[in-house]
């Protein structure tokens, strides 16, 4: 037989059990987290963010700022975090601003030519004055950057001659996976390795230590 106060006390008993059987049923409607794909999304997103940086470090060298001009990294923050996970991207005026003078300081570095000029530097009378370009374009020899749907061919990648600087292709092969703006915007560089000279000045006359200048700015690509 149950007693007055028991009667009292059921009432609230079974409230207790529906909030706990509620809470179970929410926490059992949770989506599991999947560490391994979180892990990799921060992989990607610290991988993001490292590109970034370097580009924004490449542009501010072919601008000759200084070192603090280039920083505009983030301060940690919640809101970051979130933005960062988000689809949504926001426009950096501060980055446009040093990709449009970094574009315009490397295009007027010096002349670049198309494929036409290239292949008339080397033999006027040639039928197909675009064929030589995109050979040597193809075998490592050169690089080039497209500029109103065509290629352009920096003028220092060339000898007097017109066939390209042989030193050119191991330059290249050790800046290998870097873009063809980004590659032209190290040649446009001051660097201290060259002592204050841009690649571009010296590829010509000291080949061997713009390579070795090439392999310097790749460690520090890799490692800063």
């Amino acid at each position: 037989m149950v007693s007055r106060s028991q009667k009292r006390e059921i009432p609230g008993r079974a409230a207790a059990r529906a909030q706990s059987v509620g809470a179970a049923s929410s926490r059992a409607a949770l989506p599991a987290v999947n560490a391994s794909a979180l892990q990799e999304q921060s992989q990607h997103l610290i991988e993001g963010m490292r590109v970034l940086y370097e580009q924004i470090r490449a542009y501010a060298q072919a601008l000759d700022l200084p070192p603090g001009s280039m920083d505009i990294r983030p301060k940690p923050s919640t809101e970051f975090a979130l933005l960062a996970l988000s689809p949504i991207r926001r426009v950096n005026p501060k980055l446009e601003v040093l990709q449009k003078r970094a574009v315009e300081s490397v295009l007027s570095g010096t002349p670049w030519l198309t494929a036409a000029e290239v292949g008339t530097r080397v033999n006027p009378g040639a039928t197909n004055k675009h064929a030589l370009a995109s050979r040597w374009l193809g075998e490592g020899k050169i690089f080039a950057i497209q500029r109103a749907g065509q290629n352009e061919y920096p003028s220092y990648a060339f000898e007097e001659t017109g066939y390209p600087i042989p030193a050119l292709a191991e330059v290249l092969d050790i800046l290998e996976g870097m873009s063809p703006f980004r590659i032209a915007a190290w040649f446009e560089s001051r660097t201290s390795t060259l002592n204050g000279k841009r690649p571009r000045e010296l590829l010509a006359s000291n080949a061997r230590a713009v390579i070795e200048a090439a392999k310097s700015h790749r460690e520090e690509a890799v490692h800063g």
